[in-house]
């Protein structure tokens, strides 16, 4: 007996359930044009993803159970309203005219809502149609003009007249000389509540009508006057303008309906010739030309001025016959600047090198040293604005030799580190090679230093040891000459202390102080020492003859009694003071007898 089984496969397919989408802008059902505008969806189910697609192509999606949202435009921002994942939002700014389209809010669900928004925008671009802004109509034939304008929706197009509140509508038709005027044509947007305006001139030709004459005569004598001799304001024969400036040549003369054309770089057809933010290719001669219109013979006179446009110097080329701006020591280097300017400027050279100057377009540095090395500026002025530079560097191609002088003795103790220098000036760069003198040995130096273009230092740095105490020979070259050799010697004792050259200066400035007042003081001394003894001499002279009373005095005395001394007191005794010691005794003795 068979038995037979029949396998049942059951298969259960999940029922997919769309929910609702409901998609609205805000706050307007329409977007305005430049500015910011919002979407929001409202869904019932539960999505995972949710994009916003324009025109089908989603520009922003949101993850519904983080609410982020991702776009790769800027302009469009999503997510979750509240972080609620059933009310979602689209930010869209600066609306432009393709967001004028269909928009939807989509799941990855089935779901979606759509709707359409439209972008206004206006009134904007108004034109008239004739194209022209000044439009010459004959009287009797009528010209139709119309007034047009970007709007979305359509804008209310009137026109008015000469300011006039009377409104005119668009078609304007145009026949007859009393619609010579101004005319505005005004476009509103009744939604947006914004409105533009543009002026159209019309000039209606009409005549000639019936002839008469005024005055009321049929023949008038006409006497012929003018052009008379020509002048210009301001008045000269050559106008110096800076460019970019505004200058206004009048033409003057004495003449009764003349007219009056220039010629020269730039024309026109008026007495008064405006020259606007003129350019230095507008300079030249211009001419002026008066004739007078009367139906007789023309009669023309004319006078030229010389326009010259100055301007301020451009240096168009710095140059010098140094290959590559390099050069051998001991050669001359010529430098030129060409210099673009009106009127002719001057040109000065300076150098980092030196605080001189030269000038003139063209200079020659003479028997270049290696000192030379730096920058040439070629500086032009000419008064027209600012001056002008531009540089050029310069190297002088040299052998290395000492910047300054070489400390050739360093002291110190054992143990103790030093560091001996070396400062050359070279170019190009010079290599630096030590040897300890007693062992031969190479000794490797601290990194080069490159304090300027062709100034290099380099330097060892020595822990002392007992075999430290010797000779330190650096060798310096750089292809330029042969090698050059320099001794440095270690020595074992205290170091030298170097005075501070502030405190130095100040010493000296102390000790050049105090002398200053000690010769002052004693000046002063000397002058008061003067005085005293100008005032003594004045009032005890040496020489003072004796009162009269003296005399009488001396005579009284008894003869016995007189001294060789009293005779001294007398005039001429005094006044031939001759005697010596032997004359004394001498009286002495006839004095006793």
């Amino acid at each position: 007996m068979e038995y037979k089984y029949t396998l049942i496969l059951l298969f259960y397919l999940p029922v997919l359930i769309t929910g609702q989408y409901t998609l609205r802008g805000v706050p307007e059902s329409y977007a305005v044009l430049g500015e910011n505008y919002a979407l929001q969806c409202t869904v019932t189910d539960s999505p995972s993803l949710v994009d916003f697609p324009r025109n089908n192509v989603a520009v922003c999606n949101i993850f519904s159970q983080s609410c982020n949202g991702q776009s790769t435009d800027n302009r469009y921002k999503c997510g979750c309203i509240n972080n609620n994942n059933k009310q979602l939002y689209l930010n869209i700014s600066n609306i432009n005219k393709q967001d004028d389209t269909t928009w939807s809010c989509r799941g990855n669900s089935g779901g979606q809502g759509v709707t359409n928004v439209p972008v206004y925008y206006g009134p904007e671009n108004i034109i008239f149609n004739p194209t022209s802004d000044n439009i010459d109509v004959i009287e009797g034939k009528s010209q139709s003009v119309n007034c047009l304008a970007d709007c979305k929706p359509d804008c209310n197009i009137t026109w008015s007249k000469d300011g006039s509140t009377t409104i005119l509508n668009n078609t304007l038709s145009l026949s007859t000389r009393y619609q010579t005027g101004s005319y505005n044509c005004t476009v509103k947007h009744t939604v947006l509540n914004k409105q533009l305006t543009k002026q159209l001139n019309v000039q209606i030709y009409y005549g000639p009508d019936e002839l008469t004459f005024s005055p009321d005569v049929i023949s008038v004598n006409i006497i012929e006057d003018g052009p008379d001799e020509l002048t210009f304001s301001p008045d000269g024969t050559s106008i110096n303008i800076i460019e970019g400036g505004d200058q206004t040549i009048t033409c003057l003369t004495d003449c009764y309906q003349c007219n009056y054309k220039w010629t020269g770089p730039v024309s026109s057809s008026t007495k008064d010739h405006v020259l606007t933010q003129i350019k230095r290719n507008q300079e030249g001669n211009y001419t002026c030309e008066a004739t007078n219109i009367k139906d007789t013979i023309p009669k023309t006179r004319s006078k030229f001025v010389q326009v010259n446009v100055h301007y301020p110097p451009y240096i168009t080329s710095i140059t010098s016959n140094a290959v590559n701006n390099e050069t051998d020591e001991g050669s001359d280097v010529i430098f030129n600047c060409n210099v673009d300017s009106k009127p002719v400027s001057t040109i000065t050279w300076s150098s980092s090198t030196s605080t001189g100057t030269n000038t003139g377009q063209q200079w020659t540095l003479l028997q270049a040293k290696c000192q030379d090395t730096g920058i040439y500026t070629c500086t032009a002025n000419n008064g027209v604005g600012q001056s002008t530079t531009k540089s050029l560097p310069l190297n002088i191609r040299c052998s290395p030799r000492l910047n300054g002088d070489l400390k050739d003795e360093v002291t110190n103790r054992l143990g103790e580190e030093v560091t001996l220098l070396i400062d050359v000036i070279a170019y190009p760069k010079p290599r630096f090679k030590w040897i300890q003198e007693s062992t031969r040995q190479e000794l490797t130096p601290d990194t080069t230093q490159q304090v300027a273009t062709n100034n290099y230092i380099s330097s060892l740095t020595v822990t002392i040891q007992q075999s430290s105490f010797d000779n330190y020979i650096v060798t310096v070259n750089n292809s330029i000459g042969g090698d050059k050799s320099y001794t440095i010697k270690i020595i074992d004792g205290d170091p030298v202390t170097k005075v501070d050259p502030r405190e130095q200066s100040g010493y000296q400035e102390g000790l050049g102080t105090g002398i200053g007042i000690g010769i002052g003081i004693s000046a002063v001394i000397v002058i008061l020492v003067l005085l005293t003894i100008f005032i003594y001499r004045k009032y005890y002279p040496a020489n003072k003859k004796l009162p009269e009373e003296s005399y009488a005095t001396f005579s009284n005395r008894i003869p016995e009694d007189r001294t060789y001394e009293d005779l001294n007191t007398r005039p001429e005794v005094n006044d031939n003071n001759q005697h010596n010691s032997g004359d004394v005794k001498e009286y002495e003795n006839i004095r006793r007898t």
